[in-house]
């Protein structure tokens, strides 16, 4: 009887124990929630500040415009531009200056633009008819060991106090619309032509006379006789300014076959950017002329007929 007692006892102990542990549970102050976790910070936008020495046209938008909307959209929206083009901030001429004293972060400019203030700009740009192709053009600019012309042309912008994005190549420059016929050599001297760097070297050694202008005045200053001839860009933007109105004389080839600008950017702007930022916009470049360019030679063949309908 005892035995039996005991081992009552021990089983209304143990089912004691079994209803009162979840019910002591149920009780139980609940787990507070955890913390929210702290909020993401924001990923910093850099907004810059950008100016061509391009006129706004088709060559423009085919190039530069697509860097632009390239770099912001690879960026995720964390570059953003201030666009403008040629001479809302400064001259052409002035953009080298106006990036190295940081009043433009970034700038797209010929080299031929500052051949007298940076020699090297000569090789980069202006040399006319140095290459028989766009390969050997960029085998001399990219490819070359133990240092590439870009290494080197990179160092000389550099030590003029601004940094060099990329040389990026689009159309060829020389084509000539003028008022009076060049047939020879000889039809140089005493022209009032307006070109610049390399070429206009050259013409000037043949006995022209060379004359500074914008873009934007090629066409008064044609129709004024204050240049007889011009050498612009390539034959698909000469005929958008509508120079074969007053100008019935065309000459081929163009002087240099694929020109070269420079993306050049504010030292201290680019020691800013992250390296991956600094990625996309060497990308960006990049890719923007190289399909650019594609787009730019498709455009001159079907404008050189226009021409043979129109002049």
């Amino acid at each position: 009887m005892k035995r039996k007692g005991l081992l009552r006892l021990f089983g209304a102990i143990f089912l004691a124990a079994v209803i009162a542990i979840p019910f002591a549970a149920g009780c139980a102050a609940p787990t507070p929630a955890p913390a929210p976790a702290p909020a993401p910070t924001p990923e910093k936008v850099y907004k810059l500040t950008y100016q061509s020495y391009y006129v706004p046209n088709r060559l423009y938008d085919w190039t530069e415009g697509e860097f632009l909307r390239l770099s912001e959209k690879l960026s995720g929206g964390r570059i953003q531009w201030e666009e403008h083009v040629v001479g809302e901030v400064v001259g052409a001429s002035e953009l080298i200056d106006a990036v190295r004293d940081g009043v433009l972060d970034v700038a797209c400019s010929p080299g031929a633009y500052y051949t007298g203030r940076i020699p090297a700009t000569m090789f980069s740009w202006s040399m006319g008819m140095h290459f028989e192709n766009l390969s050997e053009m960029m085998q001399f600019h990219y490819q070359l060991q133990p240092r590439c012309w870009e290494d080197i042309y990179r160092d000389a912008l550099a030590d003029f106090g601004v940094h060099l994005l990329l040389s990026g190549f689009a159309f060829s420059f020389g084509e000539i619309m003028s008022t009076v016929p060049i047939d020879s050599l000889d039809d140089f001297n005493g022209l009032k032509l307006r070109s610049f760097g390399a070429c206009g070297g050259v013409a000037k050694q043949l006995g022209a006379s060379i004359i500074s202008t914008s873009a934007s005045e090629i066409y008064t200053a044609l129709s004024l006789g204050t240049i007889d001839a011009t050498m612009w860009s390539c034959n698909s933007s000469l005929y958008e300014l509508n120079l074969m109105e007053i100008a019935k004389h065309y000459t081929e080839p163009p002087w240099v076959f694929h020109s070269e600008q420079d993306f050049l950017v504010n030292p201290d702007v680019w020691n800013e950017l992250p390296a991956d930022l600094q990625e996309i916009l060497v990308s960006a470049a990049r890719r923007a002329y190289n399909e650019g360019r594609a787009s730019i030679d498709y455009r001159n063949l079907e404008t050189r007929k226009k021409y043979d309908r129109r002049l």
